[in-house]
């Protein structure tokens, strides 16, 4: 399987950074093709603008998804989005390597996703979630915080997490992912050997990632022209 690993960190010697480097190791041990897109060391440009739409002139009012398409259709996409997009086509599973920063992902992260999950080629008319433009790839978060697991629960100070990663998952799958589980590393600075320890529970987790099952999302076919939720049959 090929694997892309984004990683969203500004510091080389971070943690986040250490286990994109993990990651890699253990997936190449398995057989796999490993390969890490470190967005801030690339300068990956993470606003959406005008930049992206070279044919769009002067100041008139543009519909940006239309001219994203336009754009792809026309090859007429910068040299570094072009570079992400085709690193994405070539990509089985895409780990997205991460801190939590204020209850979200860092800018360049969802700047990432905002430029790459291009319309016609990420989702369109009739092609979002089960039947997205991505489907047949997979996705996972890993991500990182410095509290211990209880302050991420129901009734934690700062929230349940799986409310917390909700947008993004619900992001992923939009787009066709099979979305994984998440991989959470709490207390990364509580000391060596508790960045040992996760170093050990991502490599485990990693060593059988193919055989694991996703998360499960309502099809498109359990929601009406409305886009709610059929009655269910009595």
């Amino acid at each position: 399987m090929n694997v892309l690993i984004v990683l969203g960190h500004p510091c080389s010697r971070s943690f986040n950074a250490a286990l994109a480097e993990a990651a890699v190791s253990e997936l190449e041990r398995h057989g796999h093709s490993a390969r890490t897109e470190d967005l801030y060391a690339a300068e990956f440009e993470a606003r959406l603008g005008r930049g992206d739409f070279p044919a769009e002139r002067g100041d008139q009012w543009f519909d940006i998804t239309r001219e994203q398409a336009r754009a792809l259709r026309r090859g007429d996409i910068g040299k570094d989005l072009r570079e992400s997009v085709e690193r994405l086509r070539w990509a089985g599973l895409v780990i997205l390597q991460f801190p939590v920063w204020w209850y979200g992902p860092p800018a360049v992260v969802k700047g990432w996703m905002d430029r790459v999950f291009l319309p016609g080629f990420a989702y369109g008319r009739d092609r979002s979630f089960d039947t997205g433009g991505l489907g047949g790839k997979k996705a996972m978060l890993s991500v990182t915080v410095d509290v211990p697991p209880s302050a991420y629960r129901a009734d934690g100070r700062f929230g349940e997490m799986a409310a917390i990663l909700w947008p993004l998952h619900l992001s992923l799958r939009y787009v066709g992912f099979d979305v994984l589980q998440p991989f959470v590393a709490c207390e990364v600075s509580e000391s060596e050997m508790r960045r040992s320890a996760i170093d050990s529970e991502l490599r485990h987790r990693l060593a059988g990632i193919a055989e694991e099952t996703p998360m499960l999302f309502r099809p498109n076919s359990d929601y009406d022209e409305q886009l709610r939720l059929k009655p269910s049959p009595q």
